[in-house]
């Protein structure tokens, strides 16, 4: 149930409604995705959001989206076994066909082998504790 916020300015080109939430345990593998919203932020560059509650996406195809709007709750519709979000950055607008896209997160404070530091353009890494961006 807690917000889905968009990463970043965009439009919304896939938003999918109405997958039921699966009861802890059990899985829904006809729709993989369960509720789902994909937003456009480049040609080349789009951020989906998988296993959302139905009934709460707050967006819907074609909406302009800003960085921090809530886009949904999450859930745990389609191919998940206990509520969590699916976050990836993907090459196109199509969830089973496209690439993904490694993440690159701003101002992240980051503590790896003891020492906490500030890291501008952060990618993860194995064993780094990571801190809310600022």
């Amino acid at each position: 149930g807690q917000e889905v916020l968009a990463v970043a300015d965009g439009s919304v080109v896939t938003a999918i409604d109405g997958v039921p939430d699966n009861e802890p345990g059990s899985m829904n593998s006809y729709v993989a995705t369960g509720n789902l919203v994909i937003v456009k932020h480049a040609d080349t560059l789009y951020s989906a959001y998988a296993h959302l509650q139905p009934g709460k996406l707050r967006v819907k195809e074609g909406a302009k989206v800003k960085r921090g709007q809530v886009l949904g709750l999450a859930g745990n519709s389609g191919n998940s076994s206990e509520p969590h979000l699916h976050f990836q950055l993907q090459d196109g607008p199509r969830f089973e066909k496209s690439w993904g896209v490694e993440a690159v997160f701003a101002n992240v404070p980051v503590k790896r082998d003891g020492n906490t530091t500030t890291i501008a353009e952060y990618t993860f890494l194995k064993g780094d504790i990571v801190g809310a961006a600022r």
